[in-house]
């Protein structure tokens, strides 16, 4: 692990349990529950509820339809997750525009519900800028993901690409 891959680590321990009390929406809950571990294997497409928020977009209708066909899928990569096929959970309300995806692309609800107000000041920040952004969605999908500590690629997708 380079100096670079230790300190993202670092900077990510704190979000690996923590992060899953706001993903979901109007206080829902994961069912099953997580439990606050250092493994992660529970996570990604192995828990029903945050395979939903990983699968591509544009894959949700099929996913609605039969979750366990497209679970199986995504587990076997037969649906591929790249940065270019962004996942449910990056869209408001699941809106979702193919000639513009980034149209309703989630931005101040990820950024108030995973953010401390006293970091964002220690941080100086003031305003949600497009870096905000990517960073808000590379540290809500390595949240969601199976990855146990930071890494640039998780399966297919690269987490750079996304910045």
């Amino acid at each position: 692990m380079t100096g670079m891959s230790k300190q993202c680590s670092t900077n990510l321990g704190s979000v690996k349990h923590a992060g899953l009390t706001y993903v979901l929406s109007n206080h829902e809950v994961l069912e099953p529950p997580i439990q606050k571990r250092e493994d992660k294997s529970g996570r990604g497409f192995n828990h029903s509820q945050i395979a939903w928020m990983l699968c591509p977009r544009k894959k949700l209708i099929s996913f609605d339809k039969d979750p366990d066909m497209m679970i199986r899928a995504l587990q076997e990569g037969l649906i591929k997750m790249t940065a270019s096929n962004w996942p449910t959970c990056f869209y408001k309300d699941s809106i979702y525009d193919p000639e513009n995806k980034a149209k309703a692309v989630e931005t101040d609800t990820i950024i108030s519900n995973t953010s401390k107000m006293s970091k964002n000041h220690a941080w100086g920040l003031i305003k949600v800028t497009p870096s905000i952004i990517a960073y808000a969605h590379v540290m809500l999908y390595f949240t969601l993901s199976t990855a146990p500590c930071w890494c640039s690629n998780v399966g297919l997708m690269d987490l750079s690409e996304m910045t």
